[in-house]
Order: structure tokens, then sequence, then C-alpha cells
């Protein structure tokens, strides 16, 4: 007896498979002295240009990317994007549990531990790898880029700003900030692609929204 697969089912397997591959490589590679050392050394050119007068911006920049995520759906629901702010929901949800679990599993240090006399801004107490704010921001970014298929290029240089933040104010590695984009790109493309139309239909009945059925 042949089994077959749901839509959903089978874009939930192939995500699960690139976010288990994915930390896998960026782990192999971070074992090769010379992309280590490559890590290592890009950090600190970046770390150099920190200014320290930039504190108080830099702690706007470093509240939680799923905060950013939360209100940009809550502005996509309160303009009837019910169904792309779900989306983008889903993908902040994923993401969260991801990170969490991933960098538990790493346990890679954060820089500002390993090394010396490096400027930081604040210092996390979770480990480094993969960088949250990196896979959290690709995450809002895929899920909108992959299924509005439109007016991205703001979010996405917001996305890369809050992420080339994280090496300048000392508390990621480059090959954290490289892996949280792939990973979040992984997470938003592939929950671009769920069928949400069954959990749509149920929040209309329960919630009664008249008209929005046709809110994509």
């Amino acid at each position: 007896m042949s089994l077959t697969l749901s839509k959903n089912a089978r874009t939930l397997l192939l995500m699960l498979a690139g976010l288990i591959l994915a930390p896998m490589v960026f782990v192999l590679l971070l074992g090769v002295s010379g992309v280590g050392r490559f890590n290592t050394d890009l950090y600190l050119w970046t770390n150099q240009f920190y200014w320290y007068p930039l504190d108080n911006l830099t702690a706007y920049i470093e509240l939680p990317a799923e905060l950013f995520g939360i209100l940009f759906a809550v502005i996509l629901a309160y303009y009837n994007r019910y169904e792309l702010a779900m989306c983008i929901l889903i993908a902040i949800a994923i993401e969260f549990a991801y990170v969490t679990i991933t960098k538990d599993l790493v346990e890679i240090a954060r820089p500002f531990v390993a090394l010396n006399g490096v400027n930081v801004a604040y210092y996390p107490r979770d480990f480094s790898f993969p960088s949250g704010h990196a896979t959290g921001s690709f995450a809002v970014f895929g899920a909108w880029c992959f299924k509005e298929k439109k007016h991205y290029i703001p979010l996405l240089g917001f996305a890369a700003l809050i992420s080339i933040s994280r090496i300048f104010i000392g508390v990621h590695y480059p090959l954290d900030v490289a892996a949280g984009v792939i990973i979040g790109l992984i997470i938003g493309f592939s929950v671009a692609q769920l069928d949400l139309s069954v959990i749509m239909r149920r929040l209309w009945v329960k919630f009664g929204q008249p008209g929005s059925q046709n809110k994509v």
C-alpha cells in the first residue's frame, strides 16, 4: 500500500530536512581550521567599527525579532490580510522553538566569551549559534516574500540591518548570522507554501469575519 502525503505534510517534512541539514553543514564548516579562523577574523574586523554612542540605538534594534514579526502580523490583520498574518505568526513560532533548541544542542559560546578585548553592547546569556535575530527577521521576510511576492525590498533591508548589527555590536560571529539567514529563509519559504485554508475557514466561522474569506 503506497503512502500518499498531503501537500502540507510534504512541505513540513522538507522543511524539517532542511532545518536538520543546515546547522550540520555550518557546524562542520566551523570544524575546518581555515573557516573557523576566517569566521573569527571577520568578526574582529567588523567589531572594530563599533561606536559606543550608538548604544541607545542598538538597544532598540536588539529587541527580539519575534516582537517585530508579531507587530507586523497585527498590522496585516488590521488591514484584513489574515492569511498572510497567520503565515508570519507560524513562521515566528517555528523559528523561536527551533533556535531555542538548536542553541542548547550546539552550545557554541558567544564571541565575547571566547575572545578578549571586543566591543560589546550587552551580554546575552544564551549560546551563540544560530543568531536568533537573523533567523527571526529572515523567517518573517521569507514568509512575506514567498507568500506576497512583491514589496519585499524594504523588509529585506530591515532584516539585513538587524542581522549585520549582531556582528557589529559583538554578540555573534558572522557564521552565526549566515546560518540564521539560511534557516530563516527555509522556515519562511516552507510556511509560505502551506495551505492554511482549512485553518482560516475555521477561524472565519469562530470569529465571524464577514466577507474576509477572499482575503489572502
